[in-house]
Protein backbone atom coordinates (compact mmCIF):
# COMPACT_ATOMS: atom_id res chain seq x y z
CA UNK A 1 0.00 0.00 0.00
CA UNK A 2 2.98 2.43 0.50
CA UNK A 3 3.41 3.26 -3.39
CA UNK A 4 -0.07 3.95 -3.35
CA UNK A 5 -0.35 5.75 -0.48
CA UNK A 6 1.99 8.25 -1.40
CA UNK A 7 1.25 8.55 -5.66
CA UNK A 8 -2.22 7.39 -7.34
CA UNK A 9 -0.67 8.19 -10.65
CA UNK A 10 -0.91 7.79 -13.84
CA UNK A 11 1.56 5.43 -14.13
CA UNK A 12 2.83 3.86 -17.69
CA UNK A 13 5.05 1.06 -17.45
CA UNK A 14 5.91 0.02 -20.34
CA UNK A 15 8.82 -2.26 -20.00
CA UNK A 16 9.67 -4.83 -22.51
CA UNK A 17 7.21 -2.92 -25.17
CA UNK A 18 7.90 -0.23 -27.77
CA UNK A 19 6.42 3.41 -27.14
CA UNK A 20 4.58 2.79 -30.33
CA UNK A 21 3.41 -1.06 -29.34
CA UNK A 22 2.46 0.43 -25.86
CA UNK A 23 0.17 2.99 -26.96
CA UNK A 24 -1.78 0.72 -29.90
CA UNK A 25 -2.21 -1.33 -27.30
CA UNK A 26 -4.01 1.05 -24.64
CA UNK A 27 -6.02 2.86 -27.36
CA UNK A 28 -7.53 -0.16 -27.98
CA UNK A 29 -7.46 -1.72 -24.35
CA UNK A 30 -9.39 1.55 -22.69
CA UNK A 31 -12.29 0.54 -24.82
CA UNK A 32 -13.18 -1.45 -22.11
CA UNK A 33 -11.48 0.52 -19.41
CA UNK A 34 -12.45 4.01 -20.52
CA UNK A 35 -10.05 7.51 -20.76
CA UNK A 36 -8.02 7.36 -18.15
CA UNK A 37 -6.81 11.13 -16.41
CA UNK A 38 -3.71 12.45 -18.06
CA UNK A 39 -1.58 13.82 -15.22
CA UNK A 40 0.07 12.51 -12.15
CA UNK A 41 -1.48 13.16 -8.99
CA UNK A 42 -0.34 12.99 -5.29
CA UNK A 43 -3.02 13.07 -2.92
CA UNK A 44 -1.90 14.97 -0.19
CA UNK A 45 -1.36 17.91 -3.17
CA UNK A 46 -4.60 18.00 -3.77
CA UNK A 47 -6.36 18.21 -0.66
CA UNK A 48 -9.60 20.35 -0.62
CA UNK A 49 -9.64 20.34 -4.64
CA UNK A 50 -12.45 17.96 -5.44
CA UNK A 51 -14.91 20.73 -5.76
CA UNK A 52 -18.55 19.15 -7.65
CA UNK A 53 -20.86 20.84 -6.22
CA UNK A 54 -23.51 17.79 -6.50
CA UNK A 55 -25.45 17.47 -3.13
CA UNK A 56 -25.27 13.59 -2.80
CA UNK A 57 -21.58 13.91 -2.94
CA UNK A 58 -21.18 17.08 -0.30
CA UNK A 59 -23.79 15.00 1.81
CA UNK A 60 -21.91 11.87 1.83
CA UNK A 61 -18.43 14.09 2.35
CA UNK A 62 -19.72 15.31 5.29
CA UNK A 63 -21.19 11.40 6.97
CA UNK A 64 -17.73 10.52 6.18
CA UNK A 65 -16.26 13.74 8.86
CA UNK A 66 -19.06 12.90 11.08
CA UNK A 67 -18.32 8.76 11.20
CA UNK A 68 -14.63 8.29 10.09
CA UNK A 69 -14.56 5.48 11.21
CA UNK A 70 -17.23 3.79 9.52
CA UNK A 71 -16.95 1.53 6.27
CA UNK A 72 -20.37 2.11 5.15
CA UNK A 73 -20.06 6.14 4.74
CA UNK A 74 -16.80 5.35 2.76
CA UNK A 75 -18.21 2.48 0.53
CA UNK A 76 -21.24 4.84 -0.08
CA UNK A 77 -19.01 7.92 -1.13
CA UNK A 78 -16.88 5.72 -3.43
CA UNK A 79 -19.67 4.05 -4.91
CA UNK A 80 -21.39 7.80 -5.62
CA UNK A 81 -18.23 9.19 -7.17
CA UNK A 82 -18.09 6.48 -9.64
CA UNK A 83 -21.69 6.54 -10.32
CA UNK A 84 -21.82 10.20 -10.76
CA UNK A 85 -18.68 9.61 -13.19
CA UNK A 86 -20.31 7.18 -15.23
CA UNK A 87 -23.00 9.10 -15.55
CA UNK A 88 -21.55 12.03 -16.17
CA UNK A 89 -22.80 14.32 -14.14
CA UNK A 90 -18.60 15.15 -12.62
CA UNK A 91 -15.51 14.77 -13.79
CA UNK A 92 -13.92 11.43 -14.18
CA UNK A 93 -10.60 11.55 -13.61
CA UNK A 94 -11.41 13.82 -10.27
CA UNK A 95 -13.91 11.27 -9.12
CA UNK A 96 -11.62 8.48 -9.58
CA UNK A 97 -8.95 9.80 -7.39
CA UNK A 98 -10.96 10.94 -5.03
CA UNK A 99 -12.81 7.22 -4.87
CA UNK A 100 -9.41 5.36 -4.38
CA UNK A 101 -8.73 8.05 -1.40
CA UNK A 102 -12.13 6.67 -0.04
CA UNK A 103 -11.48 3.54 -0.51
CA UNK A 104 -8.23 3.47 0.81
CA UNK A 105 -9.86 4.59 4.16
CA UNK A 106 -12.18 1.71 4.20
CA UNK A 107 -9.18 -1.07 3.69
CA UNK A 108 -8.04 0.85 6.76
CA UNK A 109 -11.22 -0.16 8.65
CA UNK A 110 -12.28 -3.33 7.49
CA UNK A 111 -8.51 -4.76 6.04
CA UNK A 112 -9.34 -7.57 3.18
CA UNK A 113 -12.65 -5.86 2.19
CA UNK A 114 -13.28 -7.76 -1.39
CA UNK A 115 -15.87 -4.89 -2.74
CA UNK A 116 -13.65 -2.34 -2.21
CA UNK A 117 -9.67 -4.20 -3.08
CA UNK A 118 -12.10 -5.18 -6.88
CA UNK A 119 -12.90 -1.06 -6.94
CA UNK A 120 -9.32 -0.16 -6.17
CA UNK A 121 -8.20 -2.85 -8.64
CA UNK A 122 -10.18 -1.47 -11.65
CA UNK A 123 -9.05 2.42 -10.79
CA UNK A 124 -5.47 1.65 -10.23
CA UNK A 125 -6.12 -0.21 -13.82
CA UNK A 126 -8.04 2.97 -15.56
CA UNK A 127 -5.31 5.00 -14.10
CA UNK A 128 -3.02 2.86 -15.43
CA UNK A 129 -1.35 1.73 -12.20
CA UNK A 130 -0.70 -1.80 -13.20
CA UNK A 131 1.69 -2.88 -10.55
CA UNK A 132 -1.25 -1.46 -8.12
CA UNK A 133 -3.74 -2.75 -9.85
CA UNK A 134 -1.94 -6.22 -9.98
CA UNK A 135 -1.50 -6.40 -6.48
CA UNK A 136 -5.23 -5.17 -5.16
CA UNK A 137 -6.40 -8.16 -8.35
CA UNK A 138 -4.43 -10.70 -6.60
CA UNK A 139 -6.04 -9.91 -2.76
CA UNK A 140 -9.14 -10.01 -4.50
CA UNK A 141 -9.08 -12.90 -6.08
CA UNK A 142 -7.99 -14.91 -3.51
CA UNK A 143 -11.80 -14.46 -2.11
CA UNK A 144 -13.00 -14.83 -4.76
CA UNK A 145 -10.98 -17.42 -6.91
CA UNK A 146 -14.08 -18.72 -9.57
CA UNK A 147 -14.49 -14.58 -10.86
CA UNK A 148 -13.41 -15.27 -14.22
CA UNK A 149 -14.07 -11.93 -15.18
CA UNK A 150 -11.30 -9.93 -12.73
CA UNK A 151 -8.86 -12.75 -13.35
CA UNK A 152 -8.78 -11.73 -17.19
CA UNK A 153 -8.15 -7.93 -15.74
CA UNK A 154 -5.53 -9.68 -13.74
CA UNK A 155 -4.09 -11.00 -16.63
CA UNK A 156 -4.56 -8.04 -18.67
CA UNK A 157 -2.58 -5.95 -15.89
CA UNK A 158 0.39 -8.74 -16.85
CA UNK A 159 0.25 -7.95 -20.08
CA UNK A 160 1.22 -4.31 -19.99
CA UNK A 161 3.71 -5.02 -16.99
CA UNK A 162 5.68 -7.00 -19.98
CA UNK A 163 4.53 -9.67 -18.66
CA UNK A 164 2.44 -11.39 -21.55
CA UNK A 165 3.92 -14.58 -21.04
CA UNK A 166 2.47 -15.63 -17.91
CA UNK A 167 -1.09 -13.38 -19.24
CA UNK A 168 -1.09 -15.37 -21.84
CA UNK A 169 -1.01 -19.09 -19.80
CA UNK A 170 -3.74 -17.66 -17.73
CA UNK A 171 -5.85 -15.87 -20.65
CA UNK A 172 -5.71 -19.40 -22.77
CA UNK A 173 -7.23 -21.24 -19.50
CA UNK A 174 -10.09 -18.77 -19.34
CA UNK A 175 -11.04 -18.83 -23.23
CA UNK A 176 -10.98 -22.64 -22.86
CA UNK A 177 -13.72 -22.68 -20.42
CA UNK A 178 -15.73 -19.59 -22.30
CA UNK A 179 -14.64 -19.79 -25.70
CA UNK A 180 -17.39 -17.54 -26.74
CA UNK A 181 -16.51 -14.99 -24.86
CA UNK A 182 -15.51 -11.62 -26.81
CA UNK A 183 -13.40 -9.50 -24.30
CA UNK A 184 -11.42 -12.89 -23.24
CA UNK A 185 -10.32 -13.41 -26.82
CA UNK A 186 -9.38 -9.57 -27.25
CA UNK A 187 -7.51 -9.85 -23.77
CA UNK A 188 -5.51 -12.27 -25.56
CA UNK A 189 -5.16 -11.19 -28.93
CA UNK A 190 -3.33 -8.09 -26.80
CA UNK A 191 -1.10 -10.57 -24.91
CA UNK A 192 0.00 -12.31 -27.90
CA UNK A 193 0.61 -8.91 -29.61
CA UNK A 194 3.01 -8.17 -27.03
CA UNK A 195 4.40 -11.04 -27.03
CA UNK A 196 5.22 -10.07 -30.73
CA UNK A 197 3.74 -13.52 -31.77
CA UNK A 198 1.92 -12.19 -34.97
CA UNK A 199 0.57 -15.63 -35.85
CA UNK A 200 -1.60 -16.31 -33.26
CA UNK A 201 -2.37 -12.91 -32.55
CA UNK A 202 -4.52 -12.93 -35.72
CA UNK A 203 -5.72 -16.20 -35.11
CA UNK A 204 -7.29 -15.28 -32.07
CA UNK A 205 -8.14 -11.68 -33.02
CA UNK A 206 -9.72 -13.36 -35.82
CA UNK A 207 -11.95 -15.41 -33.27
CA UNK A 208 -12.53 -12.26 -31.22
CA UNK A 209 -13.89 -10.33 -34.49
CA UNK A 210 -16.25 -12.91 -35.14
CA UNK A 211 -17.50 -12.87 -31.43
CA UNK A 212 -17.92 -8.99 -30.95
CA UNK A 213 -20.97 -7.58 -29.76
CA UNK A 214 -20.82 -4.52 -31.57
CA UNK A 215 -19.73 -2.72 -34.96
CA UNK A 216 -18.04 -0.63 -32.99
CA UNK A 217 -16.07 -3.39 -30.64
CA UNK A 218 -15.43 -5.18 -34.42
CA UNK A 219 -13.92 -1.43 -35.51
CA UNK A 220 -11.77 -0.98 -32.62
CA UNK A 221 -10.44 -4.41 -32.97
CA UNK A 222 -9.75 -4.33 -36.62
CA UNK A 223 -8.09 -0.94 -36.16
CA UNK A 224 -5.49 -2.14 -33.29
CA UNK A 225 -4.90 -5.67 -35.75
CA UNK A 226 -4.44 -3.76 -38.69
CA UNK A 227 -1.92 -1.25 -36.53
CA UNK A 228 0.03 -3.67 -34.76
CA UNK A 229 0.32 -5.40 -38.46
CA UNK A 230 2.08 -2.30 -40.24
CA UNK A 231 4.51 -2.01 -37.01
CA UNK A 232 5.56 -5.54 -37.57
CA UNK A 233 5.83 -4.79 -41.52
CA UNK A 234 7.59 -1.90 -40.75
CA UNK A 235 9.77 -3.70 -38.23
CA UNK A 236 8.75 -1.81 -36.31
CA UNK A 237 6.80 -3.60 -33.43
CA UNK A 238 9.61 -5.47 -31.25
CA UNK A 239 9.00 -8.24 -29.64
CA UNK A 240 9.31 -8.28 -25.36
CA UNK A 241 11.78 -10.04 -23.32
CA UNK A 242 9.00 -12.70 -21.77
CA UNK A 243 10.53 -12.22 -18.45
CA UNK A 244 9.86 -8.22 -18.22
CA UNK A 245 13.60 -8.11 -17.07
CA UNK A 246 15.01 -5.03 -18.58
CA UNK A 247 17.52 -6.04 -21.44
CA UNK A 248 18.32 -3.88 -24.36
CA UNK A 249 15.99 -3.58 -27.10
CA UNK A 250 16.77 -5.46 -30.62
CA UNK A 251 15.67 -2.94 -32.41
CA UNK A 252 17.93 -0.29 -34.22
CA UNK A 253 14.55 2.45 -34.60
CA UNK A 254 14.81 2.65 -30.73
CA UNK A 255 16.52 3.22 -27.78
CA UNK A 256 20.00 0.57 -27.49
CA UNK A 257 18.80 0.38 -23.66
CA UNK A 258 15.88 1.07 -22.13
CA UNK A 259 15.36 4.00 -20.20
CA UNK A 260 14.35 5.61 -16.99
CA UNK A 261 10.88 5.05 -16.88
CA UNK A 262 9.81 9.08 -16.62
CA UNK A 263 11.26 9.02 -20.14
CA UNK A 264 8.90 6.50 -21.30
CA UNK A 265 5.95 8.11 -19.46
CA UNK A 266 6.46 11.16 -21.05
CA UNK A 267 7.43 8.96 -24.45
CA UNK A 268 3.58 7.77 -24.18
CA UNK A 269 2.05 11.21 -23.44
CA UNK A 270 3.71 13.25 -26.40
CA UNK A 271 3.13 10.09 -28.52
CA UNK A 272 -0.58 9.77 -27.65
CA UNK A 273 -1.00 13.78 -28.12
CA UNK A 274 0.14 13.56 -31.77
CA UNK A 275 -1.82 10.38 -32.81
CA UNK A 276 -4.67 12.86 -31.77
CA UNK A 277 -3.92 15.26 -34.48
CA UNK A 278 -5.84 15.16 -37.37
CA UNK A 279 -3.30 16.26 -39.66
CA UNK A 280 -0.22 14.02 -38.55
CA UNK A 281 -2.12 11.78 -36.78
CA UNK A 282 -2.97 9.18 -39.92
CA UNK A 283 0.65 9.49 -41.42
CA UNK A 284 2.00 8.11 -37.96
CA UNK A 285 3.13 4.55 -37.89
CA UNK A 286 5.43 4.07 -34.63
CA UNK A 287 7.41 6.43 -32.19
CA UNK A 288 11.04 5.49 -30.52
CA UNK A 289 13.15 7.21 -28.16
CA UNK A 290 16.88 7.86 -29.36
CA UNK A 291 18.42 9.27 -25.99
CA UNK A 292 16.83 12.60 -25.25
CA UNK A 293 15.34 12.65 -29.33
CA UNK A 294 11.84 11.59 -29.68
CA UNK A 295 11.55 10.09 -32.66
CA UNK A 296 8.10 10.34 -35.00
CA UNK A 297 8.00 7.27 -37.48
CA UNK A 298 5.34 8.61 -40.39
CA UNK A 299 4.46 7.37 -43.46
CA UNK A 300 4.00 9.56 -46.84
CA UNK A 301 4.41 12.80 -44.82
CA UNK A 302 6.31 15.45 -46.56
CA UNK A 303 6.40 18.16 -43.92
CA UNK A 304 8.94 20.40 -46.41
CA UNK A 305 5.68 21.14 -48.49
CA UNK A 306 3.71 22.19 -45.46
CA UNK A 307 2.68 25.88 -45.77
CA UNK A 308 5.19 28.13 -43.36
CA UNK A 309 2.67 29.42 -41.04
CA UNK A 310 0.71 25.38 -41.50
CA UNK A 311 4.10 24.08 -39.55
CA UNK A 312 4.74 26.20 -37.47
CA UNK A 313 1.07 26.15 -36.08
CA UNK A 314 1.76 22.57 -35.77
CA UNK A 315 4.73 22.70 -33.88
CA UNK A 316 3.41 25.45 -31.55
CA UNK A 317 0.59 23.15 -30.59
CA UNK A 318 3.56 20.56 -29.61
CA UNK A 319 5.21 23.07 -28.04
CA UNK A 320 2.53 24.44 -25.61
CA UNK A 321 1.34 20.68 -24.57
CA UNK A 322 5.22 20.07 -23.93
CA UNK A 323 5.08 23.22 -21.72
CA UNK A 324 1.67 22.34 -20.12
CA UNK A 325 2.60 18.64 -19.64
CA UNK A 326 6.07 19.78 -17.99
CA UNK A 327 7.56 17.16 -20.57
CA UNK A 328 11.25 17.99 -19.78
CA UNK A 329 13.15 14.25 -20.72
CA UNK A 330 13.16 15.07 -24.60
CA UNK A 331 16.03 17.85 -26.43
CA UNK A 332 14.09 17.30 -29.50
CA UNK A 333 11.29 15.86 -31.63
CA UNK A 334 12.38 14.37 -34.95
CA UNK A 335 10.11 13.02 -37.80
CA UNK A 336 11.16 10.48 -40.14
CA UNK A 337 10.15 8.91 -42.93
CA UNK A 338 8.91 4.75 -41.48
CA UNK A 339 11.00 3.02 -44.51
CA UNK A 340 13.85 5.11 -45.64
CA UNK A 341 15.02 7.22 -42.24
CA UNK A 342 15.00 10.23 -43.76
CA UNK A 343 14.55 13.26 -41.58
CA UNK A 344 11.22 14.88 -42.91
CA UNK A 345 10.93 17.87 -40.12
CA UNK A 346 12.71 18.18 -36.82
CA UNK A 347 11.55 20.58 -33.50
CA UNK A 348 13.80 21.75 -31.03
CA UNK A 349 12.55 21.22 -27.19
CA UNK A 350 13.88 22.51 -23.88
CA UNK A 351 15.02 20.73 -21.23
Amino acid sequence: MGAMGRVVAYVLVTVGCSVGVFAALWSFQKQITGEPPREVFVPEDHSGQFQYEDPDITRLREATRVRPGERTVWMSLARELIAKANSGVIAREAASLEALQALREVLQIAGEDAEALLMLGDLSFELQGFPEALEFYERYLTQAPEDDAVRARYASALTFLGRADESQVILQKLVDRNPEDFQLRAYLTLAFAQMGNFQEMERQGERALALAPSPEAREKLEGFLKGIRKRAQHGTASSPPSSGAVEPEKNGNETAQLLPELTKNAGVLLGEFLSKNPVAGPKIQDFAIEGDVFVVLVEDFPMQAMPPFAKEKFFSGIRQFVSEREITSFSSLQFRDVRSQRLEGELALSK
